[in-house]
């Protein structure tokens, strides 16, 4: 049988690479330009009107999870 009292602790030192800043760095670019492109997409109008009738996105959020995780 396995003891469970005795625990092993491992502690991993990897270097940061330069190749994991860029990375980094293009996601927050990406993300940021996606980000921007959706705000500029939208149509204020149709926002409002989802708005004051939110059953489309709370049927989705109830799906997400609720349902979904069950």
């Amino acid at each position: 049988a396995i003891d469970s009292t005795h625990k092993i602790e491992i502690i991993i030192v990897r270097p940061e690479r330069v190749i994991d800043t860029v990375f980094t760095a293009s996601v927050v670019v990406l993300v940021s330009i996606l980000y921007i492109n959706f705000g500029c997409a939208m149509d204020w109008t149709v926002c409002k009107e989802t708005l004051k009738k939110p059953i489309g996105p709370l049927i989705g959020s109830v799906c997400q999870f609720i349902i979904m995780p069950v």
